[in-house]
C-alpha cells in the first residue's frame, strides 16, 4: 500500500510499481538502503517517486514548504527554510528535485505575480539544493534536477527529433528552462554527478495533464488544439519513476537526459487516441485564438507548439520503457 495513502490519505495514485527486484543491483552495490532527498516530494511527480522509494525500503526525506501530515518511517520531512539554514540531512546519497509550480494551472491567470511564482518555485529551490550540496561534509553521489523539453526549439509540425545534447532554442520558454537549469548548475569542484531530467508531458494518476483533459473529453468537447500538427511528447509516470531509479543505479550517465516516450505523436494523434479510448468523438478542434484568450499568449505557446524529442541517452544506457506506445499507456491509465 502507498505510504501516502496509508499515512496521509492522499488519494488516487493507483500505480503499478515495477517489481522491487529491479532495485536489486543498486541495493547489492550499496549494501544498505539509500537515503534519497526529494525536493517537491508532495507534488504530482514527487508523490509517486516517494511512494516507490519508500515501498522499496529506502529512506526518504521530503522537502516542501509545509510538512505533510502523519508521515511514517522511512519518510521524514524538511522545509525549504531548513535546507537553506542547516543544509542537507546527514548521509544523503541522492538528491532529486521536482519542485515547481504548475504553469498550466487553469485556476490562475498568467499575471506578472504568477509568472514570478512559477520562476521562484523552480530557480530558488534548485539554487538552495546546489548551495546545500556544496556545504555538505560528504556530498551526495547524484543530483537529479527536473527540467523540461521546452529548452529545445519548438515545432508546429512533425520533423526530425531532438536528442539530449542538442542545442537549446530561443524564445520565452527556451529561456525559462535555460535559466532553470543554470540555477541547478553545480560548481566544478563538487564531485556530485549532475543529471538534468528534461521531462515531457507526464501522464499519470492523481494529477497532471490527463486529469485536466478528461472532463472536456467526457463532455464531448475534446479535440485537437490549434492545427493539431504540433508534436505531443509524453511519458507514462511509471516510466518516469523507473527512469529516475535507472539513473540512480547507472553512474555512467550524466548531464541532460530526455524523459519522454521514444514515440512522439502529434497533438491530433494523441487527441484521437484519447477519444477512441473514451468512446468520444474528436471532430471539433480548439481554435488557436481561443487557446490564447483562455491561457494568455505566453502560456498558449506550450500547447500550440512543442519540440519532437528522442530519449537517446536513456535508450543507450539500456533503459527499457514499459509504455513506449500511447495506446498501451492510455489503456493502463484509464482502465477501471
Amino acid at each position: 500500500m502507498s505510504y501516502f495513502k496509508e499515512a496521509c490519505a492522499w488519494g488516487s495514485c493507483r500505480l503499478q510499481w515495477p517489481p522491487v527486484t529491479e532495485l536489486g543491483m543498486q541495493l547489492h552495490r550499496a549494501r544498505r538502503p539509500l537515503h534519497v532527498l526529494v525536493g517537491g516530494g508532495t507534488g504530482f511527480i514527487g508523490r509517486h517517486l516517494v511512494d516507490h522509494l519508500a515501498g522499496a525500503k529506502h529512506r526518504v526525506t521530503i522537502v516542501s514548504r509545509h510538512a505533510p501530515p502523519a508521515l511514517v518511517a522511512p519518510i521524514s520531512h524538511r522545509t525549504w527554510d531548513q535546507i537553506r539554514d542547516t543544509g542537507l540531512p546527514r548521509d544523503v546519497d541522492v538528491v532529486c528535485n521536482f519542485a515547481g509550480r504548475n504553469v498550466l494551472d487553469l485556476t490562475r491567470r498568467w499575471t506578472a505575480a504568477f509568472e514570478q511564482e512559477c520562476r521562484a518555485s523552480r530557480y530558488e529551490t534548485a539554487a538552495a539544493l546546489v548551495d546545500a550540496i556544496g556545504r555538505a561534509d560528504v556530498p551526495p553521489t547524484t543530483f537529479i534536477q527536473v527540467s523540461g523539453i521546452g529548452i529545445y526549439p519548438p515545432q508546429t509540425e512533425e520533423c526530425d527529433p531532438f536528442s539530449d545534447e542538442d542545442a537549446a532554442g530561443r524564445g520565452y520558454w527556451c529561456d525559462f528552462v535555460k535559466e532553470w537549469e543554470r540555477s541547478a548548475t553545480l560548481p566544478p569542484t563538487i564531485r556530485t554527478r549532475p543529471i538534468l531530467l528534461r521531462t515531457a508531458v507526464v501522464l499519470g494518476h492523481g494529477g497532471g495533464a490527463l486529469e485536466q483533459m478528461l472532463p472536456a473529453f467526457k463532455m464531448y468537447l475534446g479535440g485537437p488544439i490549434g492545427s493539431g500538427q504540433q508534436p505531443f511528447p509524453w511519458i507514462h509516470m511509471d516510466d518516469l519513476v523507473a527512469l529516475v531509479m535507472h539513473l540512480i543505479r547507472n553512474d555512467s550517465v550524466s548531464g541532460p537526459v530526455i524523459a519522454s516516450s521514444p514515440r512522439t505523436p502529434s497533438n491530433r494523434e494523441f487527441v484521437h487516441a484519447l477519444g477512441r479510448w473514451l468512446h468520444r468523438p474528436t471532430l471539433f478542434g480548439v481554435p488557436t485564438s481561443l487557446v490564447r484568450l483562455v491561457l494568455g499568449a505566453v502560456r498558449a505557446e506550450l500547447l500550440l507548439e512543442a519540440p519532437c524529442v528522442y530519449p537517446a541517452k536513456a535508450i543507450r544506457s539500456r533503459f527499457k520503457f514499459k509504455y513506449p506506445d500511447l495506446d498501451d499507456a492510455l489503456d493502463n491509465l484509464l482502465q477501471p
